[in-house]
């Protein structure tokens, strides 16, 4: 799927692209919390289809991207740039 930013009508913009990862990509352990990855950029963040609040569920500081809740290895992350 590529989202695509709309302007105030809706039409038009950059679209974005994702990049699909594993939460064994992430450090840390299986069903850990604040597990985190190295990330140039990101715009949205999903966990299995399910889209992340910025600091309630994650933050991004300094290319780093940490996900406050657990995380097991098997789960899809979908960063979308």
């Amino acid at each position: 799927m590529t989202l695509v930013r709309g302007g105030p009508s809706g039409g038009g913009g950059a679209s974005m692209t994702p990049t699909n990862y594993l939460g064994s990509d992430f450090s840390g352990g299986d069903g850990d919390n604040n597990r985190t990855m190295a990330l140039a950029e990101l715009t949205i963040i999903a966990v299995d289809n399910q889209l992340l609040q910025p600091t309630t569920d994650y933050t991004f500081s300094g290319g780093t991207l940490t996900l406050k809740n657990r995380l097991w290895d098997n789960q899809y992350v979908t960063v979308w740039v």
